[in-house]
């Protein structure tokens, strides 16, 4: 892979550079301190990976590295591998839209890149190294350990197939990515086992069964439960036949009640007539009023005599007044008898006839009072008749009463009497057969429950034996990925190549390296054939080892790009053989691409085949000619054209 154009926009000090590479392969990027040649190479890292120095393995914190003033920076770098151009842009925004990326192809627009973003993704630890000079050194053991046994290791193992499918039955499927980087598959299903078989060994040591629970011998609920079954159905039918018969006993008792309510109706009926009878008799109370009153009677014809004297009398004179009264009174004889008319003698006589006439209305006022108070003699005599007359017929009915009801006792006797059916067998058979129903359902909930008991006891035993089995079968798989098992194998099987390509690339340098993965040890052989673990390294041994190792890692990886950093620290002559180590090592194959940068000024640049040189000033980039002839910048050239 190698770097084809580069364009930063508000990264750091640049605010708008291109560094446009083409086909170079070796490309020495010169500038001054702070003139932003290290922003180059961050640049590049974060284009590939989520970090660069100053930040986390994450590249939290990456707004750090957006141009002061700016809300967001984005770096796009063209990338040319063996079959495609690619072009991948990442921004970072300083709000809320966070860090985002696109990849498209630009040699061939329906080609989707989600492989080379695949690859970049599995690459990630190993373009961390390659892209920074001092990364691999910033590791801590952990972080070296993975890094190298991912290169060592192939990119792709066949697991066995009993194995993985043992993973997946005690995981689940797809919990471990055995398609994957294969130490990473090895390193997750290590860790996930182990906390499995933890969980699983403490759920064999905390499975707790169930005791037995004691129950009569020689029964089974099956046994009693069909018995109760069977006395159920008798008792069924023992009701049914009590139901019947008291059916027909309802029936016989409604047909005598029937016959007895006619009797008693027609007894009523004559009750009802007697006792009608003597409603109308009055009380003994009121016979002793009438007959006082009626003794009055004779008083009573008296006075009524008396009253119908004072009655004609009254009425005599009233005829008298009134004619007395129709003679004029200046008439000379009276129209009647004829005699003379004396007006005195007619006044004298009208007014006698009046006090008459009062005198008889007092007398007929005083009679008809004492009548009065004497009552409705006549009436009480009527009804002292009635009275007798009503006793005389309730003797008579009395009579015929009590005749009729030796009748009617005489008729009951030939009406069947009520049949009383004796329901004793049937509700002593129920009660017996309901007594052995409770008796054997007392028995059968003991037996249920120990059978339910003893059915618990061989679920528990089974999931016990499945968990001890589940158990052993980790403690296998955990053994099987632990360092001494496949991890073991693979790296023995590995590390002994994976050292051999370190070293063919570093031999160029002078080094030589000695690796082991478990346990972990990275020893470092110098020109001076000093062995020194690589932890140990003199400040500028180490900045000479990670060049080395930088190249021996883009060949190994397969990446064959490396941006060198950090060289200023050398003097101009072991820089010269720095230059030409790594230019050889484009030509033998080695790598595809070297990005040097360096603190340097001068304006020379070499006509090497493949090479290319460039400044950088202020944040902005520009060529450098092979003949050594300064160009302008890009600030400098949009002067002039403002001057122009």
């Amino acid at each position: 892979m190698k770097l084809i154009k580069l364009h930063l926009e508000n990264f750091r000090i640049h605010k708008d550079s291109t560094l446009s590479l083409g086909e170079s392969a070796f490309v020495v990027i010169r500038g001054s301190n702070f003139a932003g040649k290290s922003t180059i190479g961050q640049g590049l890292s974060m284009c590939l990976t989520p970090s660069t120095t100053g930040l986390d393995a994450q590249g939290r914190g990456y707004a750090s590295k957006i141009k002061r003033g700016a809300t967001r920076a984005v770096i796009t770098a063209d990338f040319q591998t063996k079959r495609h151009l690619i072009e991948r842009t990442v921004t970072l925004n300083a709000n809320a839209a966070g860090r985002t990326q696109k990849t498209v192809c630009l040699s061939d627009p329906s080609w989707k890149p989600t492989k080379f973003d695949d690859e970049i993704d599995r690459q990630k630890a190993a373009l961390t190294v390659v892209l920074n000079t001092d990364a691999f050194l910033r590791m801590d053991e952990k972080e070296q350990k993975n890094l190298l046994a991912g290169l060592a290791l192939p990119s792709h193992y066949d697991f066995d197939r009993q194995i993985v499918a043992d993973v997946e039955a005690v995981l689940g499927e797809w919990s471990v990515n055995f398609t994957g980087e294969p130490f990473a598959a090895i390193n997750l299903a290590y860790k996930k086992l182990f906390d499995e078989r933890q969980i699983v060994n403490r759920q064999v040591k905390e499975f707790v069964i169930p005791e037995a629970l004691a129950a009569p011998e020689d029964v089974d609920s099956n046994s009693l439960q069909s018995r109760l079954a069977e006395l159920r159905e008798q008792r069924r039918e023992k009701q049914r036949e009590r139901d019947q018969a008291v059916a027909e006993a309802s029936k016989e008792e409604t047909a005598r009640q029937r016959a007895k309510d006619k009797v008693q109706q027609a007894l009523d009926g004559e009750y009802r007539r007697g006792n009608s009878i003597r409603d109308k008799l009055v009380k003994e109370g009121q016979l002793v009023y009438l007959r006082k009153i009626a003794e009055s009677k004779p008083e009573l014809d008296r006075l009524m005599k008396e009253r119908e004297a004072s009655l004609r009398l009254r009425n005599h004179y009233d005829i008298q007044l009134k004619a007395l009264e129709a003679v004029p009174w200046n008439a000379k004889e009276c129209p009647t008898c004829e005699q003379p008319v004396d007006v005195e003698n007619l006044k004298r006589l009208s007014e006698k006839l009046k006090k008459d006439i009062r005198e008889s209305n007092g007398t007929l006022g005083v009679v008809e009072q004492k009548i009065k108070a004497l009552g409705d003699v006549d009436d009480a005599i009527a009804l002292i008749e009635r009275h007798e007359a009503a006793l005389k017929e309730l003797g008579a009915f009395d009579e015929q009463a009590e005749e009729r009801k030796k009748q009617i006792e005489e008729a009951e006797r030939d009406i069947p009497g009520p049949t009383l059916f004796d329901f004793a067998p049937f509700n002593i058979s129920i009660s017996e057969i309901e007594l052995e129903i409770e008796r054997l359902s007392g028995l059968l909930r003991p037996v249920i429950v120990a059978e339910e008991r003893r059915k618990e006891i061989a679920i528990k035993q089974g999931q016990l034996a499945v968990l001890k089995q589940k158990a052993a079968t980790l403690d296998r798989l955990v053994k099987y990925f632990d360092k001494g098992g496949i991890k073991a194998k693979l790296i023995g099987q590995y590390i002994g190549g994976f050292e051999s390509k370190l070293n063919e690339v570093m031999g160029a340098w002078g080094y030589s390296c000695a690796l082991s993965i478990e346990p972990y040890s990275f020893d470092v052989t110098n020109a001076r054939q000093d062995v020194i673990p690589v932890r140990e390294l003199s400040g500028a041994e180490e900045v000479m080892f990670s060049l080395a190792f930088q190249c021996a890692v883009s060949q190994t990886a397969n990446i064959g790009m490396v941006v060198i950093d950090e060289v200023a620290m050398f003097l101009p002559e072991i820089r010269r053989v720095l230059n030409a180590r790594l230019y050889d090592m484009i030509q033998r194959g080695f790598l595809e691409q070297v990005i040097l940068l360096v603190a340097d000024t001068s304006e020379q640049a070499s006509s090497l085949p493949g090479a290319a040189f460039y400044m950088v000033e202020n944040g902005e980039v520009r060529a450098l000619p092979a003949n050594g002839v300064r160009k302008e910048t890009q600030s400098e050239r949009r002067n002039d054209q403002r001057i122009a």
